[in-house]
Order: structure tokens, then sequence, then C-alpha cells
């Protein structure tokens, strides 16, 4: 296996077992037992058990930033930019639940100053990415121009936090389509409230 192929294993492996047992309780051995290569192959790959979290945590910014990039470019009607922002949010919740249980006990590791700057740098550019669009169904009417599109983009990241959370508990029924649509309708603008929204 290429190097490149094989630390990508590696991390997503640690995405599973951080999950399930939180960065402290897991050790190097389940880690290295879970990619199926010995201790000795993983610390070659990495330094230490807090440089394959920050892996991780990279690695699954790359996920959440190339997702939301294919619902971007994928929604050419500003009307359902924040509708199938949602959907994708519930969508990736139930196809990666590994990775909403990472995100998940993560919020319960943020002590080191490494894993801290590299969730912020994640969350940060996932609004950034997130205000462009949201301003962009502003502009033509599809949003409410009366709130600021980076608050909009901090209530998505929220829900998506919120959405994972339920979806761990098995509550996430609680949240179907028409549901969402409820939770979105206050930010939808005239043209949203009179098209196919």
């Amino acid at each position: 296996m290429r190097r490149s192929d094989r630390r990508r294993q590696i991390v997503e492996k640690a995405i599973a077992v951080f999950g399930e047992r939180g960065y402290r309780a897991a050790t190097t051995a389940e880690l290295a037992k879970a990619a199926d290569v010995s201790e000795a192959l993983l610390y070659q790959h990495f330094p230490s058990k807090q440089a394959l979290l920050v892996a991780a945590v990279e690695h699954l910014g790359e996920q959440v930033t190339n997702g939301l990039q294919d619902v971007l470019t994928a929604t050419k009607d500003p009307s359902l930019t924040l509708l199938k922002l949602f959907e994708a949010f519930t969508g990736f919740s139930r196809e990666k639940p590994e990775v909403m249980r990472f995100s998940l006990a993560l919020v319960s590791e943020l002590d080191e100053p490494e894993t801290i700057a590299s969730v912020r740098g994640i969350v940060i550019g996932a609004v950034q990415l997130l205000t462009r669009a949201l301003k962009n169904g502003q502009k033509h009417g599809a949003l409410r121009a009366d709130i600021p599109a980076e608050m909009l983009a901090w209530i998505v990241m929220s829900f998506y936090q919120t959405y994972g959370l339920l979806e761990r508990l098995g509550l996430s029924g609680q949240l179907d389509e028409k549901a969402i649509r409820k939770i979105a309708e206050p930010f939808l603008g005239q043209m949203a409230k009179l098209g196919s929204v």
C-alpha cells in the first residue's frame, strides 16, 4: 500500500476509534489494531496520538468542506440553498455515523491548543463558505436580507451539531422534512416563499 493510502487508512480508522472511545481513553494499541497496522508503523506516520487526532480533525474538515462545495455547486436555485444544506447535513449524519460520533467526542477533548486551532480553522472555513452562498441567496431574494448572512451561517452550523446529537440519541426522526422546512421558513425571502420551497 502506498504511504499516502496507508496514512489515510489509519486516519479514517482513528476517527471511528476516537468516536467510540474518546481521545483520552483510546490507546495507540487500539488505534493500530483498528487500522490493521503495528504500533511501530503507526508511529512512523504519526509521532504521537495527538498528531493523529489533529490529522483526523483535518480529514474531517476536508470532508465537510468538500461536501458543502458539492451541495452549493449542485444547487443552482438560490431559493433551495438553505433547504439543501439542511438535507445535506442530515444525510451526512446518517451515512457517516462514525464522523458524527467523532465530532461529538471531540468537543470534550478540546483542551490542546493544536487541536483547538485545527477545529477553529475548519469551523471558520465552513462558515465563510456558507456565508458566501447565503449572501447569494439574499441577493436573489431567496433569503431574508435583514438577517446577516454570517449569523445565518452560524445557525446552520449549529443545526449540524444539534442534528448529530439527535442522531446519536436516536431522536433524529423528530426532524423530518416537514420540520426542517419549518426551521428554514423564518429565514426565507419572498422569492422562496412563493417559489418551490
